[in-house]
């Protein structure tokens, strides 16, 4: 596919961006062949860099990584990326890889994440991502704070799940009850499609 895009946009068959386009599919594509997280970190340098600007790229090639077992790997694509310009698309798929990273990258996340946060404060995605890390860090005021301040913004099955884990946790049942309770209602409407 690539080697045909190349042929047409140089017959001029083919618009650029139109190029551009089926250039980013055949590369997502590539990205989900691979089994070796250190052939595709290689294949990943060989893209240009404007491509890889791309950020569902970006993304697909991050989850790749991550289920190769390389979850670094995944959070150094993602942050670079949001470090240079924040996505809250983006920022989300961090969200699944918080468990499988260790105190420290954790810290340095949350680090980022706050600076992320001073330029997008209303962002409940983000505020859901810094709760799941506090939590992960048993950083309980902290993690309480982020979670309700996102929940506040969007009240998310996933963060009433959150607050409910928190509360547990800190053996307040009345509180976790309370939360779970919303979980179901939440999960109701959901289902209900409204």
């Amino acid at each position: 596919v690539l080697a045909l895009t190349e042929k047409l946009l140089k017959a001029e068959a083919l618009q650029p961006e139109q190029a551009r386009r089926y250039r980013q599919t055949a590369w997502q594509e590539q990205a989900r062949h691979f089994i070796d997280p250190a052939e595709l970190k290689r294949w990943w340098g060989r893209i240009p860099s404007q491509e890889r600007e791309n950020d569902t790229l970006r993304a697909t090639v991050a989850r790749q990584a991550h289920s190769l077992g390389d979850t670094a790997q995944a959070v150094d694509l993602l942050v670079r990326r949001l470090d240079a310009q924040y996505s809250g698309e983006l920022a989300q798929e961090l969200q699944p890889l918080v468990p499988a990273l260790d105190a420290e990258a954790r810290l340095d996340l949350m680090r980022r994440a706050d600076v992320w946060l001073t330029q997008e404060p209303r962002d409940a995605g983000l505020l859901l991502l810094l709760g799941r890390l506090a939590l992960a860090q048993q950083l309980w005021g902290k993690a309480q704070g982020y979670l309700e301040a996102s929940v506040s913004l969007h009240n998310s099955l996933a963060a009433q799940v959150e607050l409910t884990r928190l509360f547990e946790q800190l053996d307040r049942p009345d509180d976790a009850r309370r939360h779970a309770d919303a979980c179901v209602q939440l999960a109701l409407a959901q289902a209900a499609g409204t």
